[in-house]
């Protein structure tokens, strides 16, 4: 795209990309762009995160194959985080030249306006943890001590969700929802778990999620599946009805929060 095209038709150009992006379906599809459209996502500046694939055809290339099925499989863990997408660099090789992909297939990271390459193992963990720990995620890191301090000055009307676990990292799915759910609901984690805070939340195996009232006073503990689907329905009915367990229903395989 020149410089002579007008700020109308960029914007109409970018609202196109972002409605393409967001179209998702139940077997973990992405969208597909050029490079193109994503020189003119970042010159935007876009809110959006996109994390992109750039890859070869899959016929060819046994790599690209496996890391476009990495690719759906983190659609549906890494959604309200970042969105899927994918470049083929043999149908647009002059925009992956551009973008300096180098050896493909490549990850790449677009947020706000600035890319980042990827430079790990194409795996589902390790590039699921580079999306989430790349984007500032709001899920609280506390101590004990710390929880009050955060009921009282974070919270503001939302439902508090902690997380209280041992892992190194915040996992993915968890993260997701803490974005998709921001408006309602106010997300931390633990990972010092002592006598102390076992005793506060009523919880004797980890890892395990607690729900408080928008005053943080009143905690109740989540016993379904530790999966995203019921973990999220379960939060998102609670704010409707009170409390909640989410119901059994059948559903394609999903990410387990730990």
């Amino acid at each position: 795209m020149n410089g002579a095209a007008t700020r109308p038709g960029r914007i109409s150009l970018l609202l196109a990309l972002l409605a393409a992006c967001s179209l998702r379906v139940a077997q973990g599809e992405f969208s597909r762009i050029t490079g193109e459209e994503l020189a003119q996502l970042r010159s935007e500046g876009s809110a959006t995160a996109v994390l992109i694939l750039c890859h070869v055809s899959p016929v060819n290339s046994p790599e690209s194959a496996s890391a476009l099925e990495i690719w759906k499989t983190l659609d549906q863990p890494l959604d309200g985080l970042v969105r899927m997408a994918a470049l083929d660099c043999d149908e647009f090789p002059n925009d992956c030249r551009f973008l300096q992909a180098g050896s493909l297939p490549r990850a790449m990271l677009l947020s706000g306006g600035e890319l980042t390459r990827y430079r790990g193992p194409l795996t589902r963990k390790s590039v699921g943890l580079f999306a989430s720990n790349s984007i500032s995620s709001p899920v609280a890191q506390l101590t004990f001590k710390a929880v009050p301090w955060w009921e009282g000055a974070e919270l503001q009307g939302r439902r508090a969700v902690i997380l209280l676990h041992e892992g190194k990292d915040v996992p993915m799915a968890f993260s997701a929802l803490a974005v998709k759910l921001a408006g309602t609901h106010a997300f931390a984690e633990v990972r010092v778990v002592t006598k102390a805070v076992r005793d506060r939340f009523g919880v004797s195996a980890l890892p395990a999620v607690v729900m408080g009232t928008a005053e943080g006073r009143a905690y109740t503990i989540y016993s379904g599946e530790m999966k995203r689907l019921p973990l999220g329905e379960f939060l998102v009915s609670s704010v409707a009805t009170g409390s909640a367990q989410p119901e059994e229903e059948e559903e394609e395989e999903e990410e387990v929060i730990l």
